[in-house]
């Protein structure tokens, strides 16, 4: 079993004349197992700053946020799996190394490192493409590395910010 649960998440940034906006006004939400959940609003109102909380990447000013995932050793440790907006890929890796640094970064045994990379680069249509440099890639070929590299993790939570929902309103 694993859930998110947001509690009246409140967060501020600092704005250059000295005074603090508010990006999040006690938000909260239930995000169940086998569910999908997704965050819809204008630009700038907050999405990806709470997904940026619920991965640990900020934290919040009040309220909180609980991950609970059921691991398959009994652990209660979240694994989550988070492809930013830009995808944030290591241009001097190609895009199996940089898949592999990410397994590596998440502690997956290394017998499973080749499975896991053909596995998720075929999922999004790029296996051809393991050998090359992200700079040698489209925007959209460097996105799904980022997919990829995310789900070969096998969170248990997934988190994924959309260039494109930004600009939804």
């Amino acid at each position: 079993m694993a859930y998110v649960r947001v509690d009246s998440a409140v967060k501020y940034f600092a704005r250059e004349a000295g005074d603090d906006m508010l990006v999040l006004g006690k938000v909260s939400f239930d995000a169940k197992e086998n569910g999908m959940t997704c965050l819809l609003g204008p630009s700038g109102c907050g999405k990806s700053t709470l997904l940026n909380v619920i991965s640990g990447l900020e934290a919040l000013d009040q309220g909180q946020v609980e991950i609970v995932s059921h691991q398959s050793d009994g652990s209660r440790v979240p694994r989550i799996g988070y492809v930013f907006q830009d995808p944030r890929l290591l241009n001097w890796k190609r895009v199996e190394g940089n898949m592999t640094f990410a397994l590596k970064g998440m502690r997956v045994p290394e017998n499973q490192w080749e499975e896991r990379i053909r596995e998720y680069l075929t999922l999004v249509d790029l296996i051809e493409f393991r050998q090359q440099y992200p700079l040698y890639l489209s925007g959209g070929m460097r996105q799904r590395v980022g997919l990829a590299r995310a789900w070969s993790s096998s969170p248990k939570c997934f988190s994924w910010t959309n260039p494109l929902a930004s600009s939804i309103s």
